[in-house]
């Protein structure tokens, strides 16, 4: 569940579309993202958006929704990692 919960979570960031289809989410499935494909479409700032958002999310997921102690695992402090959140419109709910 938490698997498809954070895929969910990833289609809806990263996809800039109103309706999100099959085709959507299945991009975001076994996807190497180190392909040369998706390295040609996406620009180096997107590409560090999206493992800055992945790690960040990871790291909640780990500390159970914990950001105090998310922030300190990601060696960062809670302001930071809570401006992080707010700049990509990100709002972490634990259920």
């Amino acid at each position: 569940i938490r698997e498809l919960r954070n895929l969910i979570r990833r289609v809806v960031l990263f996809c800039k579309c109103e309706v999100i289809s099959l085709e959507d989410i299945m991009s975001f499935l076994d996807v190497d993202d180190n392909s040369a494909e998706n390295i040609q479409r996406l620009s180096l700032k997107e590409i560090m958006e999206r493992k800055e958002i992945e790690t960040i999310l990871a790291a909640i997921e780990e500390s159970n929704g914990n950001k105090t102690k998310a922030a300190s695992m990601l060696g960062i402090t809670y302001r930071w990692l809570a401006k992080r959140l707010h700049d990509y419109g990100i709002v972490y709910d634990k259920t």
